[in-house]
């Protein structure tokens, strides 16, 4: 049977001509296998008029992939004692005022970090990528002052009619824009797969010792990150699809991808998995902005992660 890597790197021309028909400027892909990274490659241009590839370090804005490390950041927070998983918002924000007086009174840092408020999306009131953020100059000068350039960012583009790619600006979803939390985070393949190899570590020695915390690692909290708070499945099932924090999860054999935009151009995803003896874990997430997608699959029992950012 051929290796892992041989298959992946037989998908290249499959990969390359989807990116064609898509109209997508460029994709990096990685891939983690028992804890080392066995593959990445890069498609297309990160800068398309300068014909300038990406490469896994190159940094994209992965959209709605921002969610697990704002719920990462807040376990922090409940593990320093600062709050608690069951803190209700209004303590933290009181001018949080809703007219449902059980949501208003009741709802909690959990709820709404696992989206079970019950509350309408409206994500047309959120996609304000482009609203500038206004910064004192006393107060960002002499920070701004010492930072250093970076180069290697992909560019923002979208489709015309004819597949033709056209240059955007940049989403400003920086400090203070009001979808930060949610959409803010800019990263890259290598970066990613570093931090899915240290969340599977973290899981691992937490949940096998019941603790909340690993020595030497920033992520705190995880099994309560990781663990089932919403149910997903569209009927009764045996195997579990439901949502953590920032993370869905869907135990195979099943679908895949069912969170984010492939509900919308796809009918059914397809299943995966149906060669297993047992049933296994999965833990998945799409990310997408006007001019940025990206996908994040973490598979703990094989020590697995895969990577793929779009401009």
């Amino acid at each position: 049977m051929r290796s892992i890597v041989d298959r992946l790197q037989a998908l290249s021309k499959v990969i390359a001509e989807k990116c064609r028909i898509s109209a997508t400027p460029g994709a990096p892909i990685g891939v983690l296998h028992k804890d080392k990274v066995i593959y990445t490659h890069n498609y297309g241009y990160r800068k398309v008029e300068s014909s300038i590839p990406p490469d896994e370090n190159t940094i994209y804005h992965i959209a709605s992939r921002s969610e697990s490390f704002t719920a990462a950041s807040m376990a922090i927070l409940v593990e320093e004692g600062k709050l608690s998983w069951d803190t209700r918002v209004r303590e933290i924000l009181p001018d949080f005022k809703h007219v449902d007086f059980t949501i208003n009174d009741e709802a909690t840092i959990l709820d709404f970090m696992s989206h079970r408020t019950g509350l309408a999306p409206k994500n047309m009131l959120w996609l304000h990528e482009y609203a500038g953020v206004e910064l004192r100059r006393s107060e960002t000068l002499e920070m701004v002052s010492y930072l250093e350039t970076i180069d290697n960012v992909a560019r923002a583009y979208m489709a015309l009619s004819d597949g033709t790619p056209y240059h955007l600006p940049r989403p400003s979803v920086e400090d203070g824009v009001i979808i930060e939390g949610a959409v803010g985070v800019q990263s890259s393949v290598a970066d990613l797969l570093t931090y899915s190899q240290n969340v599977m570590q973290a899981a691992d020695d937490q949940i096998s010792r019941n603790i909340t915390s690993t020595e030497g690692s920033p992520l705190k909290q995880v099994p309560t990150l990781l663990e089932n708070h919403i149910n997903q499945s569209p009927a009764p099932s045996k195997l579990e699809r439901s949502y953590a924090l920032g993370w869905t999860r869907t135990m195979l054999p099943g679908p895949l991808g069912t969170v984010g935009l492939n509900p919308v151009y796809v009918e059914a995803m397809p299943l995966v998995g149906k060669g297993l003896k047992e049933p296994r874990m999965v833990y998945h997430h799409q990310g997408s902005l006007i001019d940025y997608l990206c996908s994040f699959h973490l598979i703990p029992f094989t020590r697995t992660a895969i990577v793929v950012l779009t401009n």
